[in-house]
């Protein structure tokens, strides 16, 4: 299993146990703390800062995405991963999305198989505001929409 596969399961549930495994490691004697303290500390605010861009992508996904597709609903983390009915092409989704200044990372990228997950996304929302985040998942949506 790799390091994103460790972190971010396949329903894109991050794993904040191993998140606090890896904390725990990390604040062992000798190593240098993150942030200045005891990173076990900053996790609470770690979970509070991402949990409104997070709430912002899963109403603008249950709001625009049409029926068929599905998503994850983890408790935190920083990534959802959404699924399209078989033999959905992400790949070509994503080019036609880029076009329209909207990014995701194809599915099949985590999945040791060429043959698999090509009907996947992970989707971050932590690097932008809860109002661009709506409007690049009615994008997204838009683009989808064409394909169904």
């Amino acid at each position: 299993m790799d390091f994103n596969h460790l972190l971010a399961d396949r329903t894109g549930r991050m794993g904040v146990n191993v998140i606090r495994e890896i904390l725990k490691v990390v604040s062992q004697p000798g190593m240098v703390s993150l942030a200045g303290g005891i990173p076990e500390k900053h996790l609470p605010k770690i979970i509070e800062l991402y949990r409104p861009k997070q709430e912002a992508m899963l109403s603008a996904l249950d709001n625009y995405f049409p029926e068929g597709l599905k998503w994850s609903r983890p408790e935190g983390g920083m990534f959802l991963w959404v699924e399209a009915p078989e033999g959905f092409d992400m790949d070509e989704i994503y080019w036609k999305a880029v076009k329209r200044n909207v990014a995701f990372v194809p599915g099949k990228y985590f999945f040791t198989s060429r043959d698999e997950g090509i009907e996947t996304m992970r989707l971050n929302y932590t690097m932008t505001d809860e109002k661009t985040i709506d409007r690049a998942v009615e994008i997204l949506s838009e683009v989808i929409k064409k394909q169904l």
